[in-house]
């Protein structure tokens, strides 16, 4: 797997805390990151720039976005993270005419399966989500690997700031 890192994406690498060299896996849960940056912030993100900084400095072994296809918000998302050389698992929409990921189809089973599998193979998973739900994954997994949190800083749960080895809020340079 090769990316390039732009030159101005922020290092979410950098302190004492992580391994230079380190194997690392990237889950993107586009449907909440999306959701909470459109209603949220009124926002996109940049995934690009987002990817980037979460890589720094380690071997990025595996990198999966899940999302949901005809949803005009996660189209582009996933359109990005296609040409950032991520492997997409995507869902059809069973109700196009709903911008509502959860009426739509969700990733949670899936992305959960993919994650514990990835686990025992990696140093360190990076969860980019605002789903609170999958805190309960988060401490799961951390008896496999390190985990990190990746979300938005109104949205993420304190649920998961708590279950995250590390919790990174996104920066404002990646919307």
């Amino acid at each position: 797997f090769a990316m390039t890192a732009a030159s101005a994406s922020p290092d979410y690498s950098a302190g004492p805390s992580v391994a230079v060299g380190e194997r690392l896996a990237v889950l993107v849960d586009t449907q909440s990151l999306c959701t909470a940056a459109r209603y949220v912030l009124h926002s996109k993100l940049d995934y690009r720039r987002l990817i980037a900084g979460m890589i720094k400095g380690r071997q990025l072994c595996r990198a999966v976005g899940y999302g949901v296809e005809g949803m005009a918000a996660e189209d582009s998302a996933l359109q990005e993270l296609k040409n950032c050389e991520f492997e997409l698992r995507i869902k059809k929409s069973k109700r196009p005419e709903q911008e509502s990921a959860r009426s739509a189809g969700a990733w949670e089973v899936g992305l959960t399966v993919e994650a514990l599998a990835l686990a025992a193979k990696v140093d360190t998973l990076v969860l980019a989500t605002c789903n609170e739900d999958f805190a309960p994954l988060v401490e799961r997994l951390k008896r496999m690997c390190r985990v990190e949190v990746v979300s938005i800083d109104t949205a993420g749960s304190e649920a998961l700031v708590n279950a995250a080895d590390r919790f990174i809020r996104i920066p404002q340079e990646c919307f």
